[in-house]
């Protein structure tokens, strides 16, 4: 097997353009710095540069100074001074003696006679409050002051008696409360007459200085088996 041949790249070929162009830019830069070493234009260049810095130092401005307003005056407040009453000084003196006047014939004359001393009469006795008018007792309205109905069982026992009762008026008539002071012997008699009372019995209240006042009375309520019909 035959190997291929190398070909080299020939002296005008595109390919080593770059490389000569490259190796005559080195070439023309050291020719022109070599130039410039022995003609003294590269010393006078380096002398020169440095008078091209020049230094300057800049003052900053002065602040303004803003005058202040003076400060204003202290104010003193003289403190009180607590002061104490003048003490009140009571001088007791003698009392002076009675000037003793002499009579012509020595004697010394008698003391005037005391000035009588009027007496106030008393005042008299403010009058006692008048007594509080004595209350109207209630009155009993008569329509309603009926005997209760009587008991079947009582009846049918024969059970009769008669009950007292605590009771209590209102202001407005009506019975508000009602106690057995007095059993008449059987329980069924003493509650129909306790409830009948305070359901149907009514009053005109008692009064007191023409207002209506509460009061409590007895009443009695007899159940009698010869009046029923």
């Amino acid at each position: 097997m035959q190997r291929p041949l190398l070909s080299s790249p020939l002296p005008g070929s595109p390919r080593l353009w770059p490389h000569a162009f490259a190796a005559g830019a080195t070439l023309t830069v050291l020719g022109i710095m070599a130039y410039a070493v022995e003609t003294g234009i590269a010393q006078g260049l380096v002398e020169q540069l440095p008078n091209l810095i020049h230094a300057q130092i800049v003052k900053p401005p002065r602040p303004k100074l803003r005058r202040l307003p003076p400060p204003p005056k202290p104010h003193f407040e003289m403190p009180q001074i607590p002061t104490a009453p003048a003490p009140q000084i009571t001088l007791l003196l003698p009392p002076r003696p009675a000037k003793v006047v002499k009579h012509k014939s020595g004697r010394t004359p008698p003391p005037p006679p005391p000035k009588p001393v009027r007496t106030p009469p008393p005042k008299p006795a403010p009058a006692p409050p008048p007594a509080p008018a004595p209350p109207t007792p209630a009155q009993a309205v008569a329509g309603t002051h009926t005997i209760p109905p009587y008991p079947p069982m009582a009846r049918r026992l024969g059970h009769q008696g008669t009950v007292l009762l605590d009771i209590q008026i209102g202001t407005d008539g009506r019975v508000t409360s009602a106690s057995v002071a007095g059993s008449s012997g059987d329980t069924a008699l003493d509650a129909a007459a306790r409830a009948w009372v305070l359901s149907q019995w009514r009053y005109r209240p008692a009064t007191q200085n023409g207002s209506p006042i509460s009061e409590r009375t007895r009443v009695k309520i007899t159940f009698n088996l010869a009046e029923e019909p």
